[in-house]
């Protein structure tokens, strides 16, 4: 039986501990959309070139068989992200980053500010603390935080960046409003997960099946105006042997006939606290996956780990104006960074915040955009002080 391009699915699964075979036998294994479903083998082939008393080749061998299968998503909310993480979420995790609950607090006026992810804030009053979520901008009214100790009262909250210790008046206690997407590098190595690939045969629910164990991923998140964000993930590990199965999961089968993801609005807030108009925006997580060899399986290697996140960056293409509106080629020159984000929405259960909390322009190119002059600007995505933080998926 013939297999069909649009009859392919993919399923992940966190493998614990790391390069344990998972099994896929459930629809929840297959929670999101795909499109765009590529594998590359990258086994390798062993030739047995030795002299003898004739001019032909030996049959070679295969070796180590590492591989990579590819896809292309969508950020899409669950309908209710205060109790269901997103089903994007699933490939979050898989892609080295951590989930935490989001809360968020009614704020006054920041003095010394910003507050910066990943600081540390404590109650004057009740003497609670949580952690800052994405860095807070100029007249902001919420702070979004995680891993809340306790109960905030109506306070003075503050906080420990550098050394100009941020404060603000708090409106009182935290609110789950959601869940927190951030990279984890300690810690990576104790986890990874099986990513498979099904596709359907013609005139049947059986299906091939391939399947990568001990894999660990890396993706990239882009959209433009009009448009939804997709988000293209990358995944590496040992490739199995591949087997039919009889049963075939659709990839996203739900979602696809759920809430549509919401559109791209062209603004972004950049360096400086202001508001820019793009046609487009990317951002990549930028992880390094390496495959080791090793001797666990028929696979030949050895769980994936993360070598870094050096490949973090991203592009936008703002108007250019005045310096007096915004001094893109100035703040280039000075190597200025800070945070760069865009909205997704705006309904609760469907709204995703994206922010790198320490950007900085990589240069800068104007280009024509329906005759409007524009700036092809590449980002460098750089973590704070406070580590591992480059890039923050808030899911609200």
């Amino acid at each position: 039986m013939t297999l069909l391009t649009r009859r392919q699915s993919v399923g992940l699964k966190l493998e614990s501990p790391a390069g344990t075979p998972a099994t896929f036998d459930d629809i929840s294994h297959f929670p999101f959309a795909v499109k765009d479903v590529e594998f590359s083998p990258n086994i390798q082939q062993v030739e047995r070139d030795f002299f003898r008393d004739s001019g032909g080749r030996l049959p070679s061998l295969t070796g180590v068989r590492p591989g990579t299968i590819s896809f292309t998503s969508e950020l899409l909310g669950s309908g209710d992200h205060t109790a269901t993480e997103p089903a994007i979420a699933l490939l979050f995790k898989a892609c080295g980053m951590q989930s935490r609950v989001l809360e968020e607090i009614s704020i006054g006026p920041v003095a010394n500010g910003p507050f910066l992810a990943g600081d540390t804030i404590t109650g004057s009053t009740s003497g609670e603390t949580a952690i800052v979520a994405k860095t807070t901008y100029s007249g902001e009214s919420k702070m979004y935080v995680h891993s809340v100790s306790g109960a905030f009262v109506s306070e003075s909250i503050t906080g420990t960046t550098g050394t100009t210790n941020p404060s603000t008046s708090g409106g009182g206690d935290a609110s789950v409003v959601g869940f927190v997407y951030t990279p984890r590098f300690t810690g990576y190595d104790n986890y990874s997960c099986a990513v498979q690939m099904g596709t359907q045969a013609s005139g049947a629910n059986n299906a091939l099946q391939v399947t990568l164990s001990g894999a660990l991923g890396s993706f990239d998140l882009s959209t433009s105006v009009g448009n939804f964000c997709e988000v293209r993930a990358t995944f590496q590990g040992g490739v199995e042997d591949p087997e039919d199965v009889a049963t075939f999961y659709g990839s996203g089968t739900d979602s696809v006939s759920a809430t549509p993801p919401q559109f791209f609005d062209a603004n972004v807030r950049t360096l400086g606290n202001d508001l820019v108009n793009v046609s487009s925006q990317s951002m990549s997580l930028g992880g390094n996956v390496r495959v080791p060899t090793g001797s666990i399986g028929p696979t030949g290697t050895s769980p994936a780990i993360f070598g870094d996140f050096e490949g973090a960056s991203g592009s936008f293409d703002p108007l250019l104006g005045l310096t007096t509106e915004h001094n893109f080629f100035q703040k280039w020159f000075d190597n200025e960074t800070g945070v760069i984000e865009f909205t997704l929405g705006g309904t609760a259960g469907n709204q995703f915040i994206v922010q790198a909390p320490n950007a900085q322009y990589g240069g800068n190119t104007p280009t024509d955009r329906d005759t409007l002059i524009a700036a092809d600007i590449p980002l460098q995505l750089n973590e704070t002080s406070f580590k591992n933080d480059h890039i923050v998926i808030l899911a609200i």
